[in-house]
């Protein structure tokens, strides 16, 4: 019998749960192809001189897992939640709730088991069309293999089960209690209040986001600008957990200011933005997110490129820079040697792995786990006015002592460590060796969390350079000089564009994958916004009868989109804002540095245009159906 129901209703509410199947299919695509790549930087032994894999992944995996817990529980109670009337029914002729939520639980887990498979194949099947692109970036050899990770589907599954079955139960829960008598009552209106303790976790989530982004008016250093950049995921949950009671706020006022409006389309669609406040906020949170999302990441990049710039840029005294070119490392003795010359040094960086985490006894298996894949820059002997990355405590001079580390700020926060103690470090993927603390500096970003003397042994020629300070006026003589040599020479200024030119490369790797993010963001709103409109067939065919036109239906209809448009920009803006700012006085001190103006004006185009377009469309089909 409970099969028969359930195979009925798989049927008869097809269309949204086939937009579910979708967005379940998506974020287990996701998901998988991340924890492949998050698999293959930890344990991949060709791997170990990648600097980057493990934090690019680790950092893309935490973002897509929060983002893909959101959506799929909001799709799945967006699915649910115009179901009421018939949950209603189905108490009525003599269903008990935990029957109700039994069907629920089932339907749901009929959708995810069968979306998990199409996801989990797209997922392994295009997870490794991204090696090219990281090739590109040197983060993997040009010939790396991506491994099947099995791992990275189960743990997949295991994550969008519970999420999907969860939000299942809480957008029935109420509608599973509801008499026939109040379920066809809500049909026409919703309640726009929420439970206290909805408020009260709204209101907490809302203050712990604004908490978070001024973490670095206090913290300095990346950890204090990443940690306020994350404020954004807090201020969307706010959001979503007010948004009944915000839209319906501004709804209301919208309704009694356009009561005396000669203008029906705008009257209707006013009076159903009061009535349906949890139906509009379930479309207007995605969009918000789309834009949230997007400023916040992009205007990270923007931010953490200047960053990278000005600190390399504060941390190097030189009037030259010679590169190593052709495979050639600069000669630093015969570069001293040239008439005009007053020092010069010699800087590299080497793959190596730091551990960030004390082997545990009890999980061997999890040993390599802690350690972490860095880039570390060598240095010779070096003035300060030549090289300063700034040094806060203890002296870079001590790193010619043998077995000596400089470390960043950044590098040691909560560890308790300090001038004296060890960090240790493999360099080249080679023996472990216990390095001691004898400098701490501020600028991780421009020179590299970790600072070791110069050692012939493991850097390479296309790494390294010298700084070359010269006598006042004597630069251009010098340069013309060196370059008649065949090597290259490039100003201060033209190595910390070339730098940033790296980074921006790195960035748009970022942005690829901060595409596909918004990508699926965008999938699953228009997916709310579809299931939305498509579920109002029986209200569009009660306003025809009462003598409303198909054209003032349509105008009803883009007048919620523009509603919609209009909330969402707002919220978004609202959500974003707090961790630019943050993150921009973090990184620069500037409030103003971590907006992309260009990016945050095309989503805006989007979150505007995409409710619009989406709602009249599905709205004027519907209407087909039922005319």
């Amino acid at each position: 019998m409970m099969g028969a129901a359930i195979r009925s209703a798989l049927l008869v509410n097809r269309a949204s749960l086939v937009g579910a199947f979708v967005v379940v299919s998506i974020a287990t695509a996701l998901l998988t192809a991340t924890g492949a790549w998050l698999q293959a930087g930890w344990t991949a032994a060709e791997l170990a001189s990648s600097s980057m894999l493990s934090a690019l992944a680790s950092s893309f995996a935490g973002t897509t897992l929060i983002i893909a817990v959101f959506i799929v529980a909001s799709t799945v109670s967006t699915a649910l939640r115009g179901r009421r009337r018939e949950f209603a029914l189905l108490r009525a002729v003599g269903a008990t709730v935990a029957q109700v939520r039994q069907q629920i639980s089932a339907e749901v887990l009929v959708v995810v088991l069968a979306a998990a498979p199409v996801g989990a194949v797209a997922g392994s099947v295009l997870a490794p069309s991204l090696t090219p692109l990281l090739a590109a970036n040197g983060i993997v050899p040009a010939d790396f293999a991506l491994p099947f990770s099995p791992l990275s589907i189960i743990v997949t599954v295991a994550v969008l089960i519970p999420t999907a079955l969860i939000a299942g139960r809480l957008a029935a829960r109420e509608s599973a209690r509801l008499s026939p008598t109040a379920a066809v009552q809500q049909s026409s209106h919703e309640p726009a209040t929420i439970s206290r303790g909805r408020r009260i976790a709204a209101a907490a989530t809302a203050a712990a986001g604004l908490i978070v982004a001024v973490t670095p008016l206090f913290t300095e250093g990346i950890l204090g600008a990443a940690s306020g950049a994350s404020s954004v995921f807090l201020m969307i949950v706010a959001t979503a957990l007010a948004g009944p009671i915000l839209v319906s706020a501004v709804s209301t006022r919208a309704a009694t200011a356009t009561a005396s409006n000669s203008s029906s389309a705008l009257v209707l669609a006013a009076a159903n933005a009061r009535g349906f406040s949890r139906r509009y906020a379930a479309v207007i949170v995605p969009l918000a997110l789309l834009l949230s999302l997007g400023a916040v990441q992009s205007g990270v990049g923007v931010a953490s490129a200047a960053a990278t710039g000005a600190q390399l840029e504060q941390a190097l005294g030189a009037d030259l820079v010679v590169v190593g070119d052709g495979g050639m490392a600069p000669d630093a003795e015969a570069i001293a040697e040239r008439s005009g010359v007053v020092a010069v040094a010699q800087t590299s960086t080497v793959a190596a792995s730091v551990r960030v985490d004390e082997p545990d006894e009890d999980v061997p298996f999890l040993t390599e786990i802690g350690w972490e894949p860095t880039a570390i820059r060598t240095v010779t002997p070096v003035d300060s006015a030549l090289f300063d990355p700034g040094v806060t405590a203890g002296s870079l001079d001590a790193l010619q002592d043998e077995g000596t580390i400089a470390v960043s700020s950044d590098a040691i926060v909560f560890t308790g460590k300090g001038i004296g103690d060890s960090v240790d470090v493999r360099l080249g993927g080679g023996d472990e060796t216990a390095a001691r603390i004898v400098a701490i500096y501020d600028n991780a970003l421009g020179v590299g969390n970790y600072l070791m003397a110069h050692d012939p042994d493991h850097v390479t020629a296309s790494s390294t350079v010298v700084l070359v300070q010269t006598a006042s006026d004597s630069a251009d003589a010098v340069r013309a000089a060196l370059e008649s040599d065949g090597v290259v020479v490039l100003s201060l200024t033209e190595y910390v564009d070339a730098a940033q030119a790296g980074s921006g490369d790195q960035q748009q790797l970022s942005n690829i994958l901060l595409f596909a993010l918004l990508a699926f963001i965008a999938v699953a709103a228009l997916q709310a916004l579809a299931t939305s409109i498509s579920e109002r067939r029986a209200e569009f065919e009660l306003l025809r009868r009462s003598g409303a036109t198909r054209a003032q239906l349509t105008a009803m209809i883009a007048v919620e989109a523009v509603f919609v448009g209009a909330g969402a920009l707002t919220l978004g803006v609202l959500a974003a804002l707090p961790a630019l700012v943050g993150f921009g006085i973090g990184m620069l001190g500037n409030p103003f540095a971590a907006f992309d103006p260009l990016l945050l004006g095309a989503l805006a185009v989007v979150v505007s245009v995409l409710p619009v377009v989406t709602m009249v469309v599905v709205g004027r089909r519907s209407m087909a159906r039922r005319s």
